[in-house]
């Protein structure tokens, strides 16, 4: 019988993996359950190209959408030039940011009605969404 200090040979450290991979899969959990999910609506619109990249959506980010026809959408509701000014005239934050989401076979002029209409009720932040290149 040896009494005395075990050497440090002797002795072996052991990592217990599955409290780290419970860990893991906790935060993995919560991320997904967190993460915001920014759904489209149905409108079909091709979007012109663009050689610039978009930035992440805002989650408070009110689209408007005009198809090929000159139809005006938002959240999927269709809407006519009249509805979109009362819209946005009730919209108690005007920094909300706006974007237009225009079909490239819309007609400019249309486009223009709808930037007018826009800047007329006071938005200050609007961006014009295309499809990268």
């Amino acid at each position: 019988m040896a009494f005395g200090r075990a050497r440090a040979k002797d002795l072996e450290g052991e990592i217990n993996l599955t409290s780290l991979i419970d860990i893991l899969f906790i935060v993995l959990i919560f991320l997904m359950l967190t993460t915001s999910f920014a759904s489209r609506s149905g409108v079909e619109i091709s979007l012109p190209k663009s050689a610039q990249q978009r930035e992440a959506a805002a989650p408070d980010m009110i689209e408007i959408e005009l198809n090929a026809s000159g139809e005006i959408f938002i959240k999927g509701r269709q809407r006519s030039l009249e509805e979109l000014q009362a819209f946005l005239a009730e919209t108690p934050d005007k920094d909300v940011p706006l974007a237009l989401r225009a079909d490239e076979l819309a007609r400019h002029g249309r486009v223009v009605e709808i930037l007018d209409i826009i800047r007329g009720a006071g938005f200050r932040k609007l961006g014009i969404e295309a499809r990268a290149k």
